[in-house]
């Protein structure tokens, strides 16, 4: 067959269009419509992942260093990142915060969320608005249970 390649991957044969022939070909089950698939479009669907900006501890034992990364969402803190943000030392007083500012409101500016305490580092530094974010949330019931205790 002229201007169409097999190639078997998955449940059955996909076909592979070269400009010569465009025909309508049944597949295993079947191809939704022809002109969006993805062989004839070369695009495959495709979504982007969630950017997290967060620390990943570098420091030694008892001494903890952290850096500033920008990583996907559900990817381990330690292992690959997109780019390196900055350093934050606690240790030293005043803490030591070493950041690209003008990287992190590219990253933010994008969509890119910040964790609770890299948020409260930035609000500090005056890079977002807004107020500190809390690191622990309480429940719906214990709230009930606190407003509760107060009354009476």
């Amino acid at each position: 067959m002229q201007g169409i390649t097999p190639v078997c991957h998955g449940g059955g044969l996909d076909y592979r269009f070269t400009p010569l022939l465009l025909t309508k070909i049944r597949i295993f089950p079947i191809i939704p419509l022809l002109t969006t698939h993805w062989a004839i479009t070369g695009i495959r669907p495709y979504s982007l992942p969630m950017l997290s900006i967060r620390l990943s501890r570098i420091g030694k034992r008892k001494q903890p260093v952290y850096r500033l990364i920008v990583t996907e969402k559900g990817r381990d803190p330690w292992g690959r990142n997109l780019e390196i943000l900055g350093q934050y030392n606690p240790r030293t007083s005043p803490s030591t915060v070493n950041f690209k500012e003008d990287r992190i409101k590219y990253y933010l500016s994008k969509g890119a969320q910040a964790s609770n305490t890299v948020w409260n580092l930035l609000a500090d530094l005056k890079l977002v608005e807004g107020a500190k974010r809390n690191k622990v949330t309480i429940t719906k019931r214990r709230k009930d249970a606190l407003a509760k205790k107060a009354t009476a």
